[in-house]
């Protein structure tokens, strides 16, 4: 058997891609679990630290990430080529962006202040968008929004003192001669010692869960088309929260000692789920994406993504070389075109560049020897096409004047032969 064998206590536990192996040292007998081995690791994709990171936005290979630096700037990943371009805000000063919300070609914001900025432009080809929209919350008054959660076709938020909002309607800023879609405000529950700080929405309009400042997940009921915002909130035991993120049909959650679960069992006829699975491996920070993977900030803060092996499959995703360049934190001016490659540094450029010289010069040289003897090849056809010509031409000019006179020479040799008696040598008479 192939594997590593490890002593815990009394018992050997030894793994091999036949199974578990599971053995006592007084027995003389051992157990396997064989039918199914699962992997989880957290692969590095960042060196950078981060403050928070929204992945809500990515679907296949499709989309980009969001990450908070510790100092509140806004940076947008692109996982395909790793660049990472950071997004300035609308002037004012002092600013910065408290949280992120994001959809396949949507993103939102609320900063410091308590705005809410939409991002005008995002398409499959335009990750970056071409400019700011502020949404305008006149109709909620004095009301601060302190988190927002944007789903397909809704957006869900709670303020400062514990209300939550409904908006239904477009995700993209509103023209001036349309009226903005309503903001609903959530009647307020029973009990008085609930107070909602963050609620979240799926891709899917019936997936609405909240937490409360005691750290308490809530799941919203009843949700249906005709009835988007739901009857009641229900509690759901057995775990406690900071964090939640809600892909099309996975809820995940991180407890506040960095450990991660997902929620097993959730579907449109389940809204609540039947249990708690943990997930192996401690974050500071979660995000899943609309296809249901993982990414998240590890204990150091570095960007990473989960990938899972079984012993029956491979790796569901390829792993990414970790970076080896720094970005800088300090507030940027935006500039579109501005692009940090995260996954490689100098040395590997300059390796790079090295072999490729040295590649070159291998094919100059291979071409000049091909146009060497290519060169040869020519001048040994044309040397022989020389001869040719002067054994035909009999060396020289008045030999090429006329085919005639060839003849009558020709029948002059055969007269002088025949006088010979055609036994005498041959001569060529010029």
């Amino acid at each position: 058997m192939v594997g590593e064998e490890v002593g815990v206590g009394g018992v050997l536990l030894a793994a091999s891609p036949q199974g578990l192996w599971l053995a006592e040292h007084t027995s003389q007998s051992c157990c396997v679990h064989a039918p199914s081995i699962t992997g989880h690791w957290w692969d590095v994709f960042s060196g950078e630290v981060w403050a928070g990171v929204c992945a809500e936005g990515l679907y296949t290979s499709h989309g980009a990430l969001c990450c908070l630096s510790p100092l509140g700037q806004l940076f947008i990943i692109n996982p395909n080529t790793a660049s990472c371009v950071p997004l300035e805000l609308p002037t004012n000063s002092g600013e910065v962006v408290v949280g992120v919300s994001q959809r396949p070609e949507v993103l939102w914001l609320v900063t410091s202040s308590g705005r809410v900025l939409i991002r005008a432009g995002l398409s499959a080809s335009s990750l970056l968008g071409t400019h700011w929209e502020q949404l305008d919350l006149s109709q909620i008054g004095d009301i601060q929004l302190r988190h927002i959660s944007c789903g397909t076709e809704v957006v869900w938020g709670t303020d400062t003192q514990g209300g939550v909002y409904m908006r239904q309607g477009p995700l993209t800023p509103c023209t001036t001669q349309s009226l903005p879609p309503a903001w609903i405000q959530l009647e307020a529950p029973a009990a008085t010692d609930v107070l909602f700080t963050k609620v979240y929405v799926g891709s899917r309009l019936h997936l609405v869960w909240a937490l409360d400042s005691c750290q308490r997940v809530y799941v919203r009921q009843a949700i249906y088309p005709e009835l988007p915002v739901g009857l009641s909130w229900v509690c759901v035991a057995g775990l406690m929260a900071t964090h939640l993120s809600i892909s099309e049909d996975q809820v995940v959650a991180l407890s506040p000692c960095g450990e991660v679960f997902r929620r097993a069992g959730v579907s449109a006829n389940n809204f609540i789920g039947d249990a708690w699975e943990r997930i192996p491996g401690k974050l500071s920070g979660l995000s899943v994406t609309t296809d249901n993977t993982l990414w998240g900030l590890n204990t150091s803060g570095h960007l990473c993504r989960l990938l899972i092996q079984d012993n029956n499959t491979t790796t569901t995703t390829t792993p990414l070389t970790p970076t080896t360049t720094s970005l800088s934190l300090s507030p940027p001016a935006f500039t579109p075109s501005l692009s940090l490659n995260l996954r490689t540094g100098r040395c590997c450029k300059r390796r790079r560049s090295q072999m490729q010289s040295i590649e070159e010069e291998e094919e100059e040289e291979e071409e000049e020897e091909e146009e060497e003897e290519e060169e040869e090849e020519e001048e040994e056809e044309e040397e022989e096409e020389k001869e040719e010509e002067e054994e035909e031409g009999g060396g020289g000019e008045e030999g090429r004047t006329t085919t005639k006179r060839k003849e009558e020479e020709e029948e002059e040799e055969e007269e002088e032969e025949e006088e010979e008696g055609g036994g005498g040598r041959r001569f060529w008479v010029s």
